[in-house]
């Protein structure tokens, strides 16, 4: 004889599968990386906390806009669709467009305080193209490694920092030859180096302090860390949280842009949030939040009078900011 089961409808079976996904999704959202750290819901930014208005939209023609430079001279560098435009500091065209061979991923302006002054770095995704200031090029930097991705260029009063999510490290090139000098951010733990830890090769930013130091954003950890030329660490600054004054997500923040007086901007993707950051990482007010940009900021740069550009690419633009305190602005 057989002995009879008793039968299970589908119903029953798709409640108890759905309860398991609530319950799987439930735990994902409370510690989605299993680490031990709460993602708490996320707080609306309230228009008393954000210290800037949007004063302009520069329209950049650019069909992918990727990266951005600002001349303190008058010229604003923005580059896509493998070329760069040039902006006067009124939005308006203020020159011939420079054509590339293939995308730019990243912009960097020399200035006169550079030991090679009056260039134009254009990063594309696995070399370094040096032109001047009429856009002609002058070298072209193959990487160091094959597996480069470079992301971001800082320029140092001596030295050249490339950023390279693919070998997650920040090369140092003589500016005047394009020999490396040496890399940092390697994991080393005698060094209290922790190694960058990246999750998406598009985000890796670097910037050089007013303090000359080189802050790189580490974006699996969510903080921006400080090191020497040298490479040697300094300092860290950031955390992992849903308030205001913290990053959220995975990998924040995306951007980074220094201010000469020490303060940081930032960008964050996910939240599309822009942040004003005193020099030890406290927050000092918000410069654009969701009700601003609908995507991720491309990039981000600075005019010397202290006006922030956002790189827009859903709207194809550059979107100027303006300090509505003036304790905000840089004068």
């Amino acid at each position: 004889m057989v002995e009879s089961r008793p039968s299970i409808s589908w119903a029953v079976l798709l409640i108890v599968a759905l309860g398991v996904f609530a319950a799987a999704w439930a735990v994902f959202r409370i510690d989605p990386w299993g680490e031990g750290r709460t993602v708490e819901p996320i707080p609306p930014i309230d228009d008393s906390l954000i210290g800037y208005s949007e004063s302009a939209q520069w329209p950049t023609g650019l069909q992918q806009p990727t990266s951005l430079a600002v001349d303190p001279e008058g010229r604003v560098f923005v580059g896509g669709d493998r070329k760069v435009v040039v902006l006067g500091f009124d939005g308006k065209s203020a020159g011939a467009s420079i054509e590339l061979s293939d995308d730019p991923y990243c912009l960097a302006w020399a200035d006169q305080r550079h030991s090679e002054p009056n260039r134009l770095y254009v990063g594309l995704q696995d070399r370094i193209e040096v032109r001047s200031s009429d856009g002609r090029l002058l070298a072209a930097w193959n990487p160091p490694d094959a597996k480069a991705h470079f992301t971001s260029v800082a320029v140092g009063e001596e030295d050249l920092f490339v950023a390279d999510s693919g070998n997650r490290v920040v090369w140092r090139f003589d500016p005047s030859s394009g020999a490396v000098r040496g890399e940092i951010g390697r994991r080393d733990p005698q060094r209290k180096i922790l190694g960058f830890v990246i999750t998406n090769l598009d985000y890796f930013d670097i910037a050089i302090g007013a303090d000359g130091l080189l802050y790189v954003v580490n974006p699996r950890l969510l903080r921006v860390e400080a090191f020497t030329r040298e490479g040697e660490f300094r300092s860290s600054w950031g955390s992992g949280s849903t308030d205001l004054a913290g990053f959220c997500g995975c990998c924040n923040p995306t951007d980074l842009a220094a201010l000469p007086d020490g303060r940081f901007i930032t960008a964050e993707k996910g939240l599309t949030r822009v942040k004003l950051y005193s020099g030890q990482g406290r927050l000092e007010t918000v410069v654009a939040g969701p009700q601003h940009l609908a995507e991720t900021p491309a990039d981000l740069a600075l005019l010397p009078d202290g006006r922030v550009l956002v790189l827009d690419a859903a709207s194809r633009s550059v979107r100027v900011f303006v300090a509505r305190d003036r304790r905000n602005t840089l004068n």
